[in-house]
């Protein structure tokens, strides 16, 4: 089964889980859009304190193998559809924020460079 999800991602798969990485699947759906790297760490590091992320939170950003966190395309349009969604603050990659008209978002903007900052905000 493929299907797009929202924001253009690409899932596939079925509902029931396959075993696969965690990092090929999101609740045994095939996941394509790296922006998602950030989300899926934060939610496992949630699960492994046992400590949920804090409502009307969101995060984008892909995330490299020693932990930085890389811009990802379409920035502009997620945080949009984030403030639209009722999101107060969004995580985004530090780089993303270049040439970014950050006035014009009623949202709060938390850049990041590295996984370890991302830690820091949501768990102190």
């Amino acid at each position: 089964m493929r299907e797009r999800g929202r924001g253009g991602a690409k899932i596939e798969g079925d509902w029931g889980g396959s075993g696969r990485e965690a990092g090929e699947n999101a609740g045994g759906r095939r996941v394509t859009d790296m922006a998602m790297d950030l989300s899926v760490i934060a939610a496992v590091l949630s699960s492994n304190v046992d400590t949920p992320i804090e409502q009307g939170l969101c995060m984008a950003g892909e995330v490299g193998l020693s932990g930085e966190v890389r811009p990802v395309a379409r920035i502009e349009q997620r945080i949009s559809e984030a403030e639209k969604l009722g999101f107060s603050e969004i995580i985004i990659p530090r780089q993303n924020m270049q040439g970014l008209d950050y006035k014009k978002y009623n949202i709060q903007l938390l850049p990041v460079r590295k996984v370890e900052e991302v830690l820091r905000l949501l768990f102190g």
